[in-house]
């Protein structure tokens, strides 16, 4: 008997051993091809600098003008409430409930300036 492979043993085992590579081989060209898809998926769905700063920009130009809002609706209520202390100095004036030098003090502390009444 003869221990010594023959060459189609040997034939066999290389073909053997290279369909067992070219599976390896393409089980990783699979995961490779799935890795470079989820890199492409996520490249797409991110943003650019460029379009970072445009949505930055457009952020600050609606916060802008809601402060712009507020501060109006603010300064409509503040008219308001002064004209009431207004009226309501001018009522203790003319009813003589408060003394003068008190309520001239209190009208001396202007929020907003008022034209002077002409008699």
């Amino acid at each position: 008997m003869n221990d010594q492979p023959t060459l189609q043993d040997i034939l066999e085992a290389i073909n053997a051993s290279s369909s067992e590579t070219q599976t390896q081989f393409d089980n990783v060209q699979t995961q490779f091809d799935k890795v470079q898809g989820q890199f492409v998926l996520i490249k797409e769905t991110m943003a650019t600098k460029q379009e970072l700063r445009q949505l930055e920009q457009k952020i600050i130009d609606k916060m802008s003008e809601g402060f712009a809002d507020m501060e109006g609706s603010l300064v409509v209520r503040q008219r308001k409430e002064d004209q009431k202390v207004n009226l309501i100095l001018d009522l203790l004036e003319r009813h003589k409930v408060a003394p003068i030098d008190e309520i001239d003090r209190v009208r001396n502390i202007r929020l907003f300036p008022t034209t002077p009444l002409v008699s």
